[in-house]
C-alpha cells in the first residue's frame, strides 16, 4: 500500500472515531456537563444570534472577538439552513480529520513518510483529541488551518529547486495563515515567527533562493496585513448587533491577550510585565470561578497555581518550567489528586503515554540532524508551551489546547529509531569489512 493510501486510511479512521464520538455524546454524554460548557455556549449563542437575526430583533454578542467571529460563521449557517447542530459538529470532525492528514504531509517532507504515518496514527487514536475535535470547539478548525499552513510551506523549505507548484502552495499557505489569525491570533504570531526563522536560515544556505525569498516575503506581508487589520492599539472592541436589513460586520481579534479590569476602571489590560501578568492571572482566574459558580453552579477544582505572584522576570522564568509540566502532563497518578473522578483517571493514563512519547522525542531531538524545516516544529512547540505555561489557568482548557502543539514534537522520535538501526548495522558492516 502506498504512503498516500495509508495516510488516507488513517484520516478515515480518525474521521470515523470522531464522528462516532459526536453521535455518542449527543445521546449519552459520557462526562459532566462542564466538559461541554464552552461548546454549548457557542452553539446556543449562534442559534440565538441566527434566530434574532431572522426576526429582525437586536441581539448583542458579549464574547471576545474571535468567539464572535466563530459564532457569526455558525449563525450564518443556521440563518440559511436552520438549527442543524449535528451538521456543524460533523464539519468540525471533518476539519480535524483532514488536519491530521495535512500535518502528516508536512512531517513527511521534513522527517520522512514513516514518522508522518506514525504521528498521524497517534493523533487519530488520541482519546482527548477524539473527544474535543468531535465537539463544537474552535480547536479542530485551528488545527486544520495551522496544519494546512505547515503542509503547504514546509515542502517549500525542503525544495532544492523552485517548481511550478510553488505559487499554488504559497497561496494556499497564505490563505490558511490569514484565516488562522482571525481565530487565534497568538498562533499566527508563533507560526509566522517559526516559519520566518526557518526561511531565513534556508536563505543563508540555499543556492536557489527565489522560492525562499517569496516565502519569507509572503509571511511578512501576511503579518503586516493582520497587524494593521487587528488594530492592536485600540483598548475596546465594539459589540455586534443584529438587524433585519443587514448582517453584522466581523470584529478584529486582538493580537495580544487582554482581560477587562474589574469595574472597567482602566479598560483592558495585557500581561506585559511581571506585575501585569500577576494581575492578569488574578482577574482571569477570578472571572473563571465566578462564571463556573454562576452559570453551572460548580466550583473549579483544576485551576493552576491561582495564588502565584511575579515580582520580577526571574519569578516568571522559574514559573515557566513548573507550569509547563502541569499544562502538558497533568494529571499524573501519584502527582495529582484523582478524587475518584473518571475523567481524571482517563486523562492520567493518557498523560502517562504522552509523557513517554515526549521523553523519547527529547532524546531524538538531541540526536537529530537539524534542518530549517525541522526547526519550525520545535520552535512552534516551544513558543506555544511557554505561552501556555503563563496564560493557561485551568487543566481542562490546557488539556484541550495542547492537542494542537504537543504532536509537533512526536516526529523527533524518528532519530531514536534511526540511531538504533545504525547501531545494529555497525557490527554487520564491521564483519563485512574485516572479511
Amino acid at each position: 500500500m502506498t504512503f498516500r493510501r495509508k495516510l488516507l486510511l488513517i484520516a478515515a479512521v480518525a474521521c470515523a472515531l470522531r464522528a462516532g464520538c459526536a453521535l455518542l455524546t449527543r445521546s449519552h454524554p459520557i462526562f459532566p456537563a462542564y466538559y461541554y460548557g464552552d461548546a454549548r455556549l457557542i452553539e446556543e449563542t449562534a442559534w440565538n444570534f441566527a434566530d434574532n437575526w431572522g426576526k429582525g430583533n437586536t441581539y448583542e454578542l458579549s464574547l471576545v472577538p474571535s468567539q464572535r467571529l466563530y459564532a457569526f460563521v455558525i449563525a450564518s449557517f443556521y440563518h440559511v439552513a436552520g438549527r442543524r447542530d449535528l451538521v456543524v459538529q460533523l464539519c468540525h470532525v471533518a476539519a480535524s480529520s483532514v488536519g491530521v492528514l495535512l500535518l502528516a504531509l508536512a512531517i513527511s517532507s521534513a522527517f520522512g513518510e514513516a514518522m508522518a504515518l506514525a504521528t498521524a496514527l497517534i493523533i487519530a487514536l488520541w482519546p482527548s483529541h477524539i473527544f474535543y475535535s468531535s465537539q463544537i470547539f474552535k480547536d479542530g478548525l485551528v488545527m486544520f488551518f495551522a496544519y494546512g499552513t505547515l503542509g503547504a510551506w514546509i515542502p517549500l523549505l525542503e525544495r532544492e529547486r523552485p517548481s511550478r507548484a510553488d505559487a499554488a502552495l504559497l497561496a494556499l499557505g497564505a490563505l490558511a495563515l490569514l484565516v488562522l489569525g482571525s481565530m487565534r491570533a497568538h498562533v499566527l504570531i508563533v507560526l509566522s515567527a517559526a516559519l520566518l526563522a526557518a526561511s531565513f536560515a534556508r536563505l543563508a544556505a540555499a543556492a536557489q533562493r527565489r522560492t525562499f525569498d517569496v516565502l519569507a516575503a509572503a509571511i511578512v506581508g501576511i503579518v503586516i496585513l493582520v497587524l494593521f487589520n487587528h488594530g492592536i492599539i485600540a483598548d475596546h472592541t465594539p459589540t455586534w448587533t443584529v438587524r433585519k436589513t443587514d448582517s453584522p460586520a466581523p470584529v478584529p481579534q486582538p493580537l495580544l491577550p487582554q482581560v477587562q479590569t474589574e469595574l472597567g476602571k482602566n479598560g483592558y489590560m495585557r500581561p506585559l510585565s511581571p506585575a501585569g501578568l500577576t494581575e492578569f492571572r488574578r482577574v482571569s482566574l477570578r472571572s473563571d470561578r465566578l462564571y463556573a459558580e454562576g452559570a453551572m453552579n460548580r466550583k473549579i477544582g483544576t485551576q493552576l497555581f491561582p495564588n502565584e505572584r511575579f515580582d520580577s522576570l526571574w519569578d516568571v522564568a522559574k514559573f515557566i518550567p513548573k507550569n509547563s509540566f502541569f499544562v502538558l502532563f497533568m494529571p499524573l497518578p501519584g502527582l495529582y489528586p484523582m478524587e475518584g473522578k473518571l475523567g481524571r483517571w482517563l486523562s492520567a493514563f493518557e498523560n502517562t503515554v504522552l509523557l513517554i512519547l515526549f521523553a523519547a522525542a527529547v532524546v531524538g531531538a538531541s540526536r537529530m540532524r537539524w534542518t530549517p524545516s525541522r526547526s519550525v516544529f520545535l520552535l512552534t512547540f516551544l513558543a506555544m508551551a511557554v505561552g501556555s505555561s503563563l496564560l493557561e489557568f485551568d487543566l481542562g482548557s490546557a488539556n484541550r489546547h495542547k492537542a494542537f502543539y504537543l504532536p509537533l514534537v512526536f516526529p523527533f522520535i524518528a532519530a531514536i529509531r534511526k540511531s538504533q538501526s545504525q547501531a545494529a548495522a555497525a557490527p554487520v558492516l564491521g564483519a563485512a569489512v574485516n572479511s
